[in-house]
């Protein structure tokens, strides 16, 4: 079953609070902090929603939670890193900064794996992770 939408929402906005934070201290600075803050945590808003998203739909396909299945979700983790970071660069030039300051492309796919791997971590410790080997009730 799934969650609320407004449980939803407000997980997903605090994370990307979270990780602008982070992303805060390591994409480049334009000066003023506020500002820098709030162009990392559009970013960081897009991993949080766009990693829900292929983390939601990758959890529909058969056999995902076990063996080979796993090797797709990274995958897919790595993919919607992509997407997210690319959508996070197009806002970060509409914002008026440079994108030839962040790092490749890649990393974006990298960092969302980075983000799965932790969050379902936390939640292995909790007893409800499916993906080191706890199936959610």
């Amino acid at each position: 079953m799934s969650d609320p939408f407004g449980a939803v929402l407000a997980r997903n906005t605090l994370l990307g609070l979270v990780l602008g934070a982070l992303l805060a201290t390591i994409l480049p600075r334009s000066g003023a902090l506020g500002r820098d803050y709030l162009d990392a945590v559009t970013v960081g808003l897009c991993f949080a929603f766009l990693g829900y998203a292929a983390e939601r739909a990758l959890a529909l396909v058969p056999g995902i939670r076990t063996g080979g299945g796993r090797l797709v979700r990274v995958a897919g983790w790595f993919a919607a890193g992509l997407w997210a970071y690319l959508a996070g660069r197009v806002l970060w030039r509409l914002y008026g900064r440079d994108t030839a300051d962040l790092p490749p492309l890649v990393w974006g796919g990298v960092f969302l794996v980075a983000v799965e791997l932790v969050l379902h971590g936390g939640l292995a410790l909790r007893g409800r992770s499916d993906f080191f080997g706890r199936v959610p009730m």
